[in-house]
């Protein structure tokens, strides 16, 4: 399958190449996957944000004014904690959210297909700040016009994310067009 001392890269843009098997790590997720998954995590995040919001009223820990505005800084405390604790306590621990894990798609290093680590996914999330400009504009145009479907996030932190379904599709014969001799 592989060869000793040839190190494989992502295989997308050379038609003409030889092919070559590649593994799931290096394919990535179609967006039928992606936005879904996206959508149901900034769901799941806003209800974690505005429910804690309101139990910190409930119990008085976070004060409003006659406008609504929130005049505590605890706000900050109830409304930032659990949607950040959501993102990277999952990543974390499986290197998915529930919209990624129930669509089946995961975060992998672009370079390795292995597990990014924390440090990785705290630079990707911060990436989905300009991914997000412009009602998520950037970050669909960045990943359409992309053959690997990577947004600024994974450009940023050198990520990729890619389809995890179960083993009986291992990987597929592709063009390969960065074979270097090592």
């Amino acid at each position: 399958m592989y060869e000793p001392g040839i190190s494989y890269r992502t295989p997308y843009s050379n038609p003409e190449a030889e092919e070559v098997f590649v593994p799931d790590a290096w394919r990535p997720a179609p967006l039928t996957r992606r936005l879904p998954a996206i959508v149901l995590d900034v769901t799941a995040v806003l209800c974690l944000m505005f429910g804690s919001l309101y139990i910190g009223e409930l119990i008085g820990a976070i004060e409003t004014d006659s406008s609504g505005e929130y005049t505590s800084g605890l706000s900050l405390l109830f409304g930032l904690v659990p949607p950040l604790g959501y993102y990277f306590v999952l990543l974390a621990k499986w290197d998915a959210t529930p919209g990624k894990l129930l669509f089946r798609i995961k975060v992998v290093n672009h370079k390795t297909g292995g597990r990014p680590g924390i440090l990785w996914h705290v630079l990707r999330e911060f990436g989905m700040f300009i991914d997000w400009q412009i009602m998520g504009l950037v970050g669909l145009v960045l990943i359409l016009s992309s053959d690997e479907r990577r947004r600024f996030g994974d450009r940023m932190s050198d990520t990729i994310v890619v389809r995890a379904d179960p083993e009986k599709r291992k990987g597929r014969y592709m063009p390969l067009y960065g074979v270097t001799r090592g």
